[in-house]
């Protein structure tokens, strides 16, 4: 049975808007990412919250930022969960249409090659449905058809 390490990471919002257009980077709210790692590599769920900075959505009814009013304000404002993409994350190249990255975050900065945007919407159903544990299934689920337990570049399905 494969041993796997399963992380929960959120990136914060920025607000990176600039009137100068070569500076300006526009705004996004903050990601969670759900990993599991094991020896073959790794497979990701990304779940763009839409949870945005204050400034950004401004302050609901005045109340201020505590409680369901932050949560109202961001609501009112169109900002739900956005189901973002499935990925693997191998240290070899597995198909001719991946991309590679010299500093995978999920590998612990080695190189790596994957592909993504898979299944967003199944794992975001999985979660509402069945939580933490059911998502960990359905990422085990994929690992193993994406990337098996070999090392050596073999497609597994």
């Amino acid at each position: 049975m494969t041993e796997f390490t399963k992380l929960i990471e959120f990136a914060p919002a920025f607000d990176k808007r600039n009137l100068d257009p070569r500076k300006d980077f526009g705004i996004h709210g903050a990601e969670a990412h759900f990993c599991l790692r094991g020896p073959a590599g790794a497979v990701t769920f990304t779940l763009y919250t839409g949870w945005h900075l204050p400034e950004v959505v401004g302050r609901g009814d005045g109340v201020g930022l505590g409680g369901w009013h932050y949560g109202k304000a961001l609501i009112e404002r169109g900002h739900y969960p956005m189901p973002a993409q499935v990925s693997y994350h191998s240290p070899v190249k597995r198909n001719d249409y991946e991309t590679g990255s010299e500093k995978c975050e999920w590998l612990g900065g080695v190189p790596c090659y994957g592909d993504g945007t898979f299944l967003a919407d199944d794992a975001f159903e999985v979660l509402i449905r069945e939580g933490t544990e059911g998502l960990w299934k359905f990422l085990e689920s994929r690992y193993e058809g994406w990337l098996g337990d070999d090392t050596k570049g073999e497609t597994n399905g």
